[in-house]
Parts: C-alpha cells; structure tokens; sequence
C-alpha cells in the first residue's frame, strides 16, 4: 500500500517518535500518539530516521545517549528555573549537582577527558649524572681540604631530578 502523507511529513512524524522514545514512552503510546499502524511501525520509523540522520551506523546507540543526555540536562534547566523563581534554594543546588554531573558526562562523551599522548625523552644518560655528581663532590672535597668553603657544591650546575621508567 502506498504512503498516505509526504515524504517530509513522515520524517517529521518520525523524528517525533525519536523524540518521544528519548522522554521514556512506550512503543505502544508513541504508535497510540503519533497514528501508526502498530508498535513495530513506530520502531522503524525510528530506526530510519537515525539512520538517515546519523552517518555512521555504528554510532546510532552513542547518539541515542547522547540526545537522552542533553533532553535530560534541558529538563534539569527547565526545573532549575522553576526553582529559582520560587526561591527553593535547596532544590536550586540539586539540580544544579544533577546539571553538571550530565555535563561531565557529556564532557566525556564528548573526549574532553581523553588522556594526552606525551613523549619524553632524557639525553643525560645515567652514567654521565653520576660522573657529574662525582665532580662535584670531588670539588667539594678539594675545597674543604684548602680550607675555603665548599660552595662550589651549591653552584654548580643546575641539578636534575628524574625516574628511570622502564
């Protein structure tokens, strides 16, 4: 049988059916709501409007999480709001808590938390530190035995402090 509305006219209708599966309704309501022929209508409407609007297939349940995180963080303003304006300021700091923890995890979603790749390397090689080290130490001596002070420990060169990771 063919379509009985437009091409644009089901996409919508289709994208509401996303929108009311991300508010938590039923198959059944959102076929009841929406005037499908059935509960598997409605989810197939659904599957091809992520398909359509989504360009890699293997990311359609990220982005579902992702959209029910951001229609949750909308919900959590829209109540901040109701909160402010009756001055529940206990009510204000819940929601505020729930804001940003949706936040955080919408950060990580996102990769804002990804660790950074950072290369180090070390020129001095363990063996020219503990010549250096012994220099000095000789020097300090040296200075000690000609009866001046041994301050040619604390000036000399700059010392570097390090881990061999192996």
């Amino acid at each position: 049988m063919a379509p009985v509305m437009r091409h644009r006219d089901s996409r919508a209708r289709a994208e509401q059916a996303y929108s009311m599966h991300l508010d938590g309704h039923t198959w059944a309501e959102i076929a009841h709501a929406l005037g499908f022929r059935g509960r598997s209508g409605a989810q197939k409407a659904v599957q091809r409007h992520l398909a359509e609007t989504t360009p890699d297939p293997s990311s359609i349940a990220r982005r579902k999480w992702v959209d029910g995180k951001r229609r949750l963080r909308a919900r959590l303003c829209r109540q901040l709001s109701v909160a402010e304006g009756a001055n529940d300021s206990q009510a204000v700091g819940q929601l505020s808590r729930e804001i940003d923890r949706v936040d955080d995890q919408l950060a990580k979603a996102a990769g804002y938390y990804a660790p950074q790749n950072v290369s180090v390397s070390v020129d001095t090689a363990p063996a020219l530190a503990t010549a250096e080290w012994l220099r000095q130490v000789s020097a300090a001596a040296a200075a000690v035995s000609d009866g001046s002070q041994p301050g040619a420990l604390a000036r000399a060169s700059v010392v570097i402090d390090g881990e061999v990771v192996r």
